[in-house]
């Protein structure tokens, strides 16, 4: 077999292998389902906006916007083809990597060593799963390194043409860092081109690209600014903040990048030497890590990236890869001068396990990452089912993760962080103290509550995880205008919970046991939060200790406010204190009747003790309140089922089921009263 053969054979086993880890680590991003809605209602004649009516550029990708489009014009699914696409650019850039690399080894190299850089992509579980999340990230990763490769042709003729600068166009219009990376190459071509010929003349051949370049990007930001009122994206204003903290952030994500791709930096030692050993392609070399260190520089200054992951860092591997491949193959050339042939065999083999292993020790937390999103994305589209099923379409619901949720229902969504509105991108209204666990750092809680959704749903369940979380609970209008609100879904083990808007069912509240009491709601005890979400974090491992954290909760928050009781008397009821657990709940109803938990715990326990006209009260509310549980449902067909009035009861159980679906306590009553 020739050595072309070899080669051939590796480069497709290599792509095998990165669709195969691609297959096995993929994931679906609920960011990309923010670009399916944009692109949906484009085609239904809305235009590029994620709500209608609201002209909010919260895309940074127009060009894979117009792409999926176009593939969903043909009647494709836009879904399953982004991911398709996305393996098929990982795969693209990947013979790039091996064209490039092959082209800069010398006639006495080795076969293998144009294999070394495909074989670190292909290995990379960060570069193969984020291939399948829908979003733009090969199809940049592609270009990135496909232009590259192209220009380090071209600029070796001292030129840089025309039709070249419009790749860059479109490498911009993929991502904004495409303009960062013309920018460097731009400018590493104009030192070549001065180099070589009479300083006068350099820029001469420099400025045709240039002026190609910025034009179509001087018109699309003309159009942006006319459609959407700002010459940049919306989430350019609503995630980047050059500060301090995002300096911080962008340390820790690099730091990140180099513990899990680079042995912690270790491997630079290798990556660099191209650019600093003497040799043919010395300046390809330098210009190719001029372009890693610009742009790692650029993500450690805007914080890095969000997402779990080294996102930002994929367009790189490529580039990073051929580095590590030059370095490799110029330590293998000097020991084969000195006639250590077998020295530097086991080097090579050294190297690559030390980097394969080190990929290979990522791939459990890959699949943790993967099981995460993917189970967001599950929970939202499920979740986006319910709404579909059960609420109208005038439907409005305030998320932060509004991808999913916004794409599967069609609702107009409230968006917490900034992505899709203006004024919280723009005017955010941070909260002395609020940290995030995240990196969004854009929330205006007041803002949120004046567009008056009908539903309020977090990440993580009743359990406040991001900053705007935070700041909703310190608002007054929230703890007084909106209660928890647990749905039944199938297929998942624990009811979802949500928040529900109190209007329209407060005037009912007048017959009903206890009274919302409006206080002056006036605090800003961040203690209370944080003790309810540790409270919440250990309720099920350590109920002691979670017990603590709600009395904090219940003495440091807004006297209005009866979610702690809820919980405490969820506990008391665990240690089998059930008197004092019913004195809890009835405390919660007497501060707030619309306290879900209590009530559905006051109608058990006033059922059981033979209290059946309060429990039938409790039981009625408990459906006014929240019908989509099975316990209310339950509990009256058994009061009357106990009266002896056992039609009525099957015919509030069947109502039960209408209401809900089909809920394997409802179906057990019906089937065995039948």
């Amino acid at each position: 077999m020739t050595s072309r053969m070899k080669q051939s054979l590796g480069i497709v086993i290599l792509s095998g292998a990165t669709i195969g880890l691609g297959l096995w680590l993929s994931f679906a991003q609920d960011d990309a389902f923010i670009l399916y809605r944009y692109i949906s209602n484009l085609l239904t004649g809305n235009g590029l906006v994620f709500n209608p009516g609201e002209w909010v550029e919260g895309y940074t990708c127009p060009f894979w916007v117009l792409m999926l489009a176009g593939i969903s014009k043909l009647g494709l699914d836009m879904v399953v083809w982004s991911r398709f696409l996305g393996l098929g650019f990982a795969v693209g850039a990947l013979w790039v990597v091996f064209i490039v690399g092959k082209a800069m080894v010398g006639k006495d190299d080795p076969w293998w060593l144009p294999l070394i850089a495909p074989a670190l992509l292909a290995v990379n579980g960060t570069f193969a799963s984020f291939a399948t999340t829908g979003l733009e990230t090969s199809l940049f990763t592609f270009l990135m390194i496909g232009i590259t490769a192209v220009f380090i042709i071209n600029i070796k003729q001292n030129r840089f043409p025309i039709w070249l600068a419009l790749g860059y166009v479109l490498l911009t219009l993929t991502r904004p860092e495409g303009l960062l990376v013309f920018g460097c190459t731009w400018v590493f071509g104009l030192i070549q081109v001065h180099r070589a010929t009479s300083g006068s003349k350099s820029i001469h051949h420099m400025i045709p690209s240039l002026v190609t370049f910025l034009i179509p990007l001087f018109i699309v930001t003309i159009w942006r600014w006319l459609t959407y009122g700002y010459p940049l994206p919306n989430p350019a204003y609503a995630k980047i903040f050059l500060d301090q903290t995002s300096l911080s952030y962008g340390m820790d994500y690099l730091w990140k990048f180099l513990s899990a791709d680079a042995w912690y930096g270790i491997i630079f030692v290798i990556a660099i030497l191209p650019a600093v050993v003497k040799g043919s392609f010395r300046n390809t070399w330098m210009f190719l890590g001029m372009l890693f260190l610009a742009y790692t520089l650029y993500i450690v200054m805007i914080g890095g990236d969000v997402l779990k992951g080294q996102r930002f860092f994929v367009p790189l591997l490529p580039i990073f890869a051929l580095m590590i491949q030059g370095g490799i193959g110029i330590v293998w050339r000097r020991s084969q001068w000195k006639g250590s042939s077998r020295l530097s065999n086991a080097f090579v083999i050294g190297m690559m396990v030390l980097l394969a292993g080190g990929q290979m020790i990522k791939y459990p937390k890959e699949l943790d990452r993967a099981r995460l999103e993917n189970g967001l994305v599950e929970k939202m589209a499920v979740l986006a089912e319910w709404f579909t099923a059960h609420q109208s379409k005038r439907t409005s619901i305030a998320a932060n993760s509004i991808g999913a949720l916004g794409y599967y229902t069609g609702y107009r969504i409230v968006d917490m962080v900034g992505l899709v509105d203006e004024t919280i991108a723009h005017g955010p209204k941070p909260v002395e103290g609020v940290q995030s666990p995240a990196k969004e750092r854009t929330y205006h809680a007041t803002h949120t509550l004046a567009q008056s959704p009908d539903f309020v749903v977090f990440d993580t369940y009743e359990k406040p995880n991001h900053a705007g979380d935070f700041a909703l609970y310190l608002e007054p209008g929230f703890h007084q205008g909106y209660y928890r609100y647990p749905i039944w879904m199938p297929g998942f083990e624990r009811e979802m919970v949500v928040f529900k808007a109190k209007r329209g069912i407060l005037e009912a509240q007048k017959d009903k046991k206890g009274e919302t009491n409006f206080g002056s709601g006036s605090f800003n005890h961040l203690d209370f939060v944080y003790a309810l979400r540790d409270g919440m974090d250990c309720a099920e491992r350590d109920p002691q200790r979670a017990e603590g954290f709600f009395e904090q909760a219940l003495t440091t928050g807004p006297s209005d406010f009866a979610q702690p009781l809820e919980w405490l008397g969820m506990l008391a009821l665990q240690r089998g204190e059930r008197d004092r657990a019913e004195e809890l709940f009835r405390e919660a109803v007497a501060i707030d009747s619309f306290s879900v938990y209590a009530v559905r715990y006051l109608a058990k326990i006033t059922f059981n003790d033979g209290k059946i006209d309060e429990a039938m009260e409790w039981a009625r509310w408990l459906i006014q309140i929240d019908p989509h549980i099975p316990d209310g449902w339950l509990m009256i067909g058994w009061i009357y089922k106990k009266r002896g009035q056992e039609g009525i009861a099957l015919e509030i159980w069947n109502e039960g089921v209408d209401a809900i679906g089909e809920h394997p306590g409802l179906l057990e009553v019906i089937w065995s009263s039948q």
